[in-house]
């Protein structure tokens, strides 16, 4: 489509994937400067696992005169490839719901959109959860409008019924508000979420306002979850993600610095390590650093 041949000047929130081939395939959203920019697109490329070029990108969803944001790729329920993408009714994350496109070919080709939940303001940002006994996906989403964490639970037969909106559960568990402010903690975004070995679920949380990622917990499978928490892992307000190894033990990418201002420029995204626990998060003593980067004048705080 022509409207993907524009000249995108702004590129933000890639999602990469490996497929069974070897083949990866990242995907990203792009456009004018700003997100919410109405000619933004979704966008993907792919690089062979014979080959160390990526090919040419291509435009994955386009909707006319509103802005396709943060892709997510992942297998879905029918052993489909799925790439979600929030499109945005109004100027901003506030006005999005989430839908999807199916490929058929393992990103070859895509079907079209397909709204996955009737609910506004819902962003995604990390990869869903396969509980495989329970046949179930539970992938990690917030509410933009109240910046509280979700998380819809898609159950293995969706493509059978894809017309039932998958249930969503979190929210007001996690944080909750009540006349005159919050109880506990507000503004927790981008959950990540894994399994552990008692088959609880750990999920952290993205502090909108910086300081120190939080937790919340569910121990039935991802029904109900636990107040949140904070950890004692310092976050600036930026986006991280986390996986468990086949050992056991969990793998952590985040910026670790609480973003606090010294009356200078404030410590942020100018550092990124990889932390790892071998004791299911209740510590991380392990971190290495992929980058330590001078201080920047300028901050995202919605990347």
């Amino acid at each position: 489509m022509d409207s993907c041949a524009n000249g995108n000047t702004f590129h933000k929130n890639a999602t990469i994937y490996e497929l069974a081939n070897g083949d990866l395939l990242a995907g990203w959203f792009a456009g004018g400067v700003g997100e919410g920019n109405r000619d933004q697109n979704v966008y993907g490329s792919r690089l062979p696992a014979d080959s160390t070029e990526w090919e040419d990108a291509e435009c994955w969803a386009d909707v006319e005169g509103r802005a396709v944001g943060c892709p997510v790729l992942f297998h879905g329920p029918d052993d489909k490839l799925w790439v979600t993408a929030p499109v945005m009714y109004g100027n901003w994350l506030t006005s999005s719901k989430v839908f999807f496109k199916r490929s058929p070919d393992e990103g070859e080709t895509w079907k079209d959109l397909e709204l996955l939940h009737e609910k506004t303001g819902m962003y995604l940002k990390n990869k869903p959860l396969v509980l495989e006994d329970e046949n179930r996906w539970i992938l990690p989403a917030y509410d933009a409008i109240d910046e509280k964490p979700y998380f819809y639970l898609i159950p293995g037969d969706y493509a059978e019924r894809p017309a039932d909106f998958p249930q969503l559960v979190g929210g007001d568990q996690i944080t909750h508000y009540e006349a005159g402010g919050y109880m506990g903690n507000s503004g927790l975004t981008h959950p990540t979420v894994v399994e552990l070995s008692d088959g609880s679920l750990l999920a952290y949380l993205r502090p909108r306002q910086g300081g120190y990622i939080h937790e919340t917990r569910s121990t039935d499978r991802g029904l109900n979850w636990t107040r949140a928490t904070q950890t004692a892992i310092p976050n600036p307000n930026a986006a991280f993600d986390m996986v468990r190894t086949d050992e056991g033990n969990l793998v952590l990418v985040n910026n670790p610095s609480t973003g606090v201002d010294h009356g200078t420029i404030p410590e942020g995204r100018n550092k990124l390590a990889l932390f790892m626990s071998e004791d299911e998060g209740e510590t991380w003593p392990y971190q290495l650093f992929l980058e330590q980067a001078a201080l920047e004048d300028e901050h995202d705080p919605e990347g």
